[in-house]
């Protein structure tokens, strides 16, 4: 029997792994697109754009003024010891 965890990461959808897989590429300093990663994922454009809003909330993108978002450096500016 699977649980419902074991039933979607097998029912996974193609076209998130796909995102997913091209966000991984991208570096610190590329920019992108909500369209080109659309069209090479298969998802529509709406839906990349709320993902990337998300990761430009969490600083790891930015929107430059021509609508791209460039992939920022993750700063950590001081790590406290787990106690």
């Amino acid at each position: 029997m699977r649980t419902s965890k074991q039933s979607s990461a097998t029912n996974t959808d193609p076209r998130w792994e796909r995102l997913q897989a091209l966000l991984f590429t991208v570096r610190p300093g590329q920019a992108v697109t909500a369209q080109v990663l659309a069209a090479e994922s298969g998802l529509d454009t709406e839906t990349v754009q709320i993902v990337l809003a998300g990761l430009t909330r969490a600083t790891l993108f930015r929107v430059s003024s021509d609508a791209t978002y460039v992939r920022q450096r993750v700063q950590i500016d001081r790590l406290e010891p787990q106690r």
